[in-house]
């Protein structure tokens, strides 16, 4: 997952994203489980997440594009 690489290199935990981002520990945790069942449970991020997200890190929007 995107997401938890980017904590990862960042040396950031999911609680420092979503208090400096205002996205809720719930809503990261329904994509945590849409990426772990294939899409079966959560849900997948809504575009004004994914920016909040990629302006945090600093990252482009392609980013979080999977092939």
């Amino acid at each position: 997952m995107v997401f938890e690489k980017l904590c990862k290199d960042a040396g950031e935990t999911t609680y420092q994203v979503c208090k400096d981002t205002g996205i809720k520990s719930s809503t990261i945790a329904n994509w945590k489980k849409h990426s772990e069942t294939n899409g079966k449970n959560g849900y997948v991020p809504k575009a004004d997440k994914i920016l909040l997200i990629a302006n945090h890190f600093n990252v482009s929007l392609e980013k979080f594009i999977e092939p």
